[in-house]
């Protein structure tokens, strides 16, 4: 199985096993599968109205006017869902659809974080084309990355979550020549402490920015130290990165 190396905006280095293409196949189906089911839902409650309407039009008192609100209801709230399924879970999942759940993969960019917006777009609006014909498989076993043409659009790796690594240890070649750290408080870390601040660091669930706040916070007072104009994530990637620094030099 391939590997990538990710660099974050603080020069963090990010090891993540790329999904394989069998991998990214059963994913594909799951999700087809998902996206099938609720189609054939939405279809079922329309027929559910149509028969209702028929032969029981006093069950909804106002006759066929009103089962076809209901009809138009169910196609524009449920619709929409059903079609931009992969787009809003990747979203609001931290890169996973149900079918990337259940093979233990997850949608990066090319730092490593959860896409963004306009990258998860392209990845559907292309998966249109490539999942639904079977044409993005094709594309991704002749890639270097395991890419479809939505990812290249879109920036993105689809990567192994279920164990992932988080890098080599860096010698004094991987850093800049005239590298100074950001915090050289972080000299007062213990490596216990630094790993813990790796596992939130990594973090991809719905709670995992409120857990990096937490700990910048926490950080911060520890270190004594002031931090303006960074998110949690690049704070904690400098954390990362300047304890690296320090270890390489001892």
């Amino acid at each position: 199985m391939a590997n990538h190396t990710f660099v974050t905006g603080q020069f963090v280095r990010i090891g993540q096993k790329l999904a394989n293409a069998s991998d990214r196949v059963w994913a594909a189906l799951i999700d087809l599968l998902v996206m099938y089911g609720g189609f054939t839902m939405i279809m079922s409650i329309i027929g559910m109205l149509v028969a209702s309407d028929t032969y029981s039009e006093s069950y909804f008192n106002s006759g066929p006017d009103y089962t076809n609100t209901m009809i138009v209801i169910v196609l524009v709230v449920l619709g929409p869902l059903v079609l931009f399924y992969p787009l809003w879970m990747e979203r609001f999942f931290s890169g996973r659809t149900v079918g990337k759940m259940a093979l233990g993969l997850r949608v990066v960019g090319s730092d490593g974080s959860t896409p963004s917006f306009s990258s998860s777009f392209f990845r559907w609006l292309f998966s249109l084309v490539e999942v639904f014909t079977g044409f993005g498989l094709v594309v991704i076993l002749f890639t270097k990355d395991n890419q479809r043409f939505g990812d290249i659009a879109g920036d993105t790796y689809v990567v192994k979550v279920r164990k992932p690594y988080y890098g080599r240890s860096l010698s004094l070649n991987d850093f800049p020549p005239d590298y100074k750290p950001v915090f050289p408080q972080v000299v007062r870390l213990s490596q216990a402490q630094v790993n813990l601040i790796y596992k939130v660091y990594y973090l991809r669930d719905r709670y995992s920015e409120q857990l990096r706040l937490d700990l910048c916070n926490r950080i911060c007072r520890f270190l004594e130290i002031n931090v303006s104009g960074m998110t949690p994530y690049q704070f904690l990637g400098q954390i990362n990165y300047d304890f690296k620094y320090y270890t390489a030099v001892s």
